[in-house]
């Protein structure tokens, strides 16, 4: 399990009926407030240490930022035939309200509802 996990509650489930998916490296997305594009990380953990460390008031930079991982519907394995089961969300985000929701890569928001 990855270290930035240590900072949420050890019961923390952001989605009901779907868990992250865990492998050697997960990869993630990076949104701030205004930019024109999620910022792709390769694996969840380096992104980690390097957003992290930025925060201050919630905020990086100034901006809002929201952090997207792939999650799976519980108990099934992912492989390359059912691989559209997938679904990401906002894992992290400057207002812990926005947790929890499927994000919107075209619209760069989280989907309510």
């Amino acid at each position: 399990m990855n270290n930035c996990y240590k900072l949420k509650p050890a019961n923390y489930k952001p989605v009901e009926d779907y868990e992250i998916i865990e492998a050697f490296a997960v990869p993630c997305y990076v949104y701030y407030e205004g930019n024109e594009h999620e910022e792709y990380w390769v694996d969840f953990q380096n992104m980690c240490f390097y957003v992290f460390e930025k925060i201050e008031n919630n905020l990086v930079g100034g901006k809002k930022y929201w952090i997207i991982s792939p999650f799976k519907p519980k108990g099934t394995k992912i492989e390359k035939s059912n691989s559209n089961l997938v679904k990401w969300f906002v894992e992290w985000a400057s207002d812990e309200h926005d947790e929890g929701f499927e994000w919107d890569f075209k619209n760069h928001n989280i989907i309510k509802g």
